[in-house]
């Protein structure tokens, strides 16, 4: 109805992997609305990485305290209202 927001959304994850200071993820998409990296202990991590949504990257500069292997969500969305 008119007034109303509607979001259509689509997220994807890797398979987990074991990541290094320095490394750069290329993730198979881009345009990304968000990216998610979370530990193996299931915790959400929010330091130590830089994601280009633009080009579908994520470039780790720091894995101190990470519980590894680490899973990496993206999505892509859309909005109309």
């Amino acid at each position: 109805r008119e007034g109303q927001l509607a979001v259509v959304h689509n997220t994807q994850s890797l398979a987990p992997q074991t990541v290094a200071a320095g490394q750069t993820v290329t993730l198979p998409r881009g345009n990304l609305s968000d990216v998610r990296v979370v530990g193996h202990d299931g915790v959400e991590i929010f330091t130590g990485f830089e994601a280009n949504l633009s080009a579908g990257s994520v470039h780790f500069t720091s894995i101190a305290g990470y519980s590894q292997p680490v899973t990496i969500s993206h999505r892509v969305e859309d909005r109309r209202g």
